[in-house]
């Protein structure tokens, strides 16, 4: 909290409180609120790929399945290069 100088006034370059604690409280509640609108967005769109996307990417797999794994394996090369350089 704001520290009155000798003369009154507030001591320059001291941490000045400018926000009532109700405007903070109204913030901190909005922004609650928005981060659960995005965790509930989130799930469902982890629901949607669990449930439409992933039978359909399982399906591709197994008619191809020597292409996927080269796929993935240079995926996994390319990381490990990138991640071992300096």
């Amino acid at each position: 909290m704001d520290q009155p100088n000798v003369n009154g006034g507030s001591s320059f370059g001291s941490p000045r409180q400018t926000t009532p604690p109700s405007a903070r409280e109204t913030v901190a509640e909005e922004l609650r609120a928005a981060g659960r609108i995005a965790a509930d967005k989130l799930e469902s769109s982890a629901k949607y790929v669990q449930s439409q996307m992933m039978p359909d990417f399982l399906a591709f797999v197994r008619r191809h399945p020597a292409p996927t794994l080269l796929v993935v394996g240079g995926v996994g090369l390319l990381l490990g290069l990138v991640l071992r350089r300096d």
